[in-house]
């Protein structure tokens, strides 16, 4: 949780990341593990939902952060490692189909293609 914790102040901040945000594919995978555990230790007596439950809150909480135009591919690229729902997907693809205004031309290209890569397995 604490890994998890930065990486989000990471995305959240104004102030580049020192290793340009090569930690996202990484934050797909945790949350694609986290999913499929049932429970977790609680902590101070907290009670601690089910790893469902704390993706679905991770990927809202993501999309709903403004994101930076340099770090909108990645961003893609990094759900492409999370099982989402298609309710989930929706949300990403707005988020993403959103940010294509905002990108510079030489921009979108990649983002086109990281966003078929993440559709190709799409229930929508």
């Amino acid at each position: 949780s604490q890994l998890v914790g930065m990486w989000m102040e990471e995305l959240e901040g104004e102030e580049r990341d020192k290793t340009g945000f090569r930690w996202l594919p990484l934050l797909g995978r945790l949350l694609a593990v986290v999913e499929g555990r049932e429970k977790f230790v609680p902590h101070n007596n907290q009670i601690v939902p089910s790893g469902m439950d704390i993706k679905e809150n991770l990927v809202r909480d993501i999309c709903n952060l403004s994101w930076d135009q340099d770090t909108v591919t990645s961003i893609c690229s990094m759900f492409k490692e999370v099982k989402l729902s298609s309710d989930q997907q929706l949300e990403v693809f707005d988020k993403l189909c959103s940010s294509l205004v905002t990108l510079p031309a030489q921009s979108i290209p990649p983002l086109v293609f990281q966003m078929l890569q993440l559709s190709k397995d799409s229930t929508l």
